[in-house]
């Protein structure tokens, strides 16, 4: 087992504050959302604080839960990501960090962890991954705790919409992809995913397909705009949503769509893609990063991939890290292949459904948590930690 902490003073009452942007519509939101689920299934007495300082996503995601405003608990799980740490305990203070568990929940996208960060570990007594590349990144550069918890992936529908509904071509095959350029469009790779497009479908144009890109945020990216439309003039079969939608819309989406594409060149865990194979939808993805933790080619569709340096820094990337070149002509020829095979489209998207209901639910993620949060009681409780009851 991995050790724990013992620097902590731990309070008397045991349970977990979860701590994290509850409300944000972004992956970071979503992930604190998952382990607000995975609290609910377990047997773990939990409370919940919103925090918000530093997210500049828009905060209307709706969440039955009841916040509280004081930290109740012996353990705080923070959804609060490495670069934030330092100044989300400052934020919160001493009255909720100091003499309890701290454990930060930590998404990262590259395969190194970079060494400007190593001030987050003095911020926690442990830390959370949703996947083992996020697992090995992180493990590298800390001998403090690092487990791998899943998150659980169950997209909900509060009302059924219709292609109709949402403004899309009723008859044609339906590729989707979805990103938000303040996740770094560089990383998140839109344009592949539209050249990929052109280069499988360009030539028939008779062909009643079409691509969907909802992209957020993109009037903080004026230049990417301009390279969308330049590319947008040799293909008439895209719909280009902007605007935010609601966690329902998302999911109509999602289910509307007959394939989900993500050509990105790293991810820590892959939201998107997750919640398409998880409502059975066929998905065309780069095989490299936290996504290949559920992707294989029994369940989806990987896409070949070069391995490369960044020759400059891209938002908190540096320069000289590694990500990967999806290789756009291997994604088209699969965009061609789904395209025109209805039963492989069955037998892929049956397949990714069953595998993430099993390795994916609310149940596995709460058993994790569960397994985790009693190594943690049963090592406080030792008598070098007297204070624990």
């Amino acid at each position: 087992m991995a050790g724990v902490s013992r620097s902590t003073s731990v309070p008397r009452e045991f349970g977990v504050n979860l701590i994290g942007y509850m409300q944000a519509e972004s992956g970071i939101g979503e992930a604190a959302r998952s382990s607000f689920r995975a609290l609910e299934a377990s047997d773990l007495r939990y409370c919940v604080i919103d925090y918000r300082l530093g997210n500049t996503s828009r905060m209307s995601e709706a969440i039955r839960c009841t916040y509280s405003e004081d930290a109740v608990y012996s353990i705080n799980l923070l959804h609060v990501n490495a670069d934030q740490s330092k100044i989300a305990n400052e934020h919160l203070g001493t009255d909720i960090i100091s003499g309890r568990y701290n454990i930060g929940y930590w998404y990262w996208e590259m395969p190194e962890f970079p060494e400007e960060y190593d001030f987050a570990f003095d911020q926690v007594d442990e830390i959370w991954v949703a996947t083992k590349y996020v697992k090995d990144s992180v493990s590298a550069r800390t001998d403090k705790p690092v487990s791998l918890i899943p998150p659980n992936v169950c997209p909900e529908f509060d009302s059924y919409l219709s292609r109709c509904d949402q403004q899309l071509p009723e008859n044609d095959f339906i590729f989707l992809h979805m990103s938000d350029v303040l996740s770094m469009h560089e990383r998140k790779n839109p344009l592949g995913v539209i050249s990929a497009f052109c280069d499988a479908f360009s030539a028939t144009p008779e062909a009643h397909v079409h691509l969907v890109m909802k992209i957020s945020n993109l009037e903080k990216q004026p230049e990417l705009r301009e390279e969308i439309e330049i590319l947008l003039k040799k293909e008439k079969r895209v719909t280009f949503i902007e605007d935010y939608l609601c966690r329902n819309e998302v999911n109509n989406l999602l289910n509307n769509a007959d394939c989900y594409v993500s050509l990105h060149r790293a991810e820590g865990f892959g939201l998107p893609i997750a919640e398409a194979m998880s409502l059975g939808k066929p998905v065309i993805a780069t095989n490299w990063s936290g996504n290949v933790d559920f992707m294989n080619k029994e369940n989806s569709f990987p896409v070949s991939y070069q391995l490369i340096k960044l020759e400059a820094d891209i938002g908190p990337y540096p320069k000289g890290a590694t990500w990967a070149e999806p290789n756009v002509n291997d994604a088209a020829e699969k965009m061609k292949a789904v395209f025109g095979d209805k039963l492989l489209v069955k037998v892929i998207g049956d397949s990714a459904k069953n595998y993430m209901s099993c390795r994916y639910s609310t149940k596995n993620s709460a058993e994790a948590m569960y397994a985790r949060i009693s190594e943690v009681l049963d090592v406080a409780r030792r008598p070098c930690c007297p204070d624990f009851n």
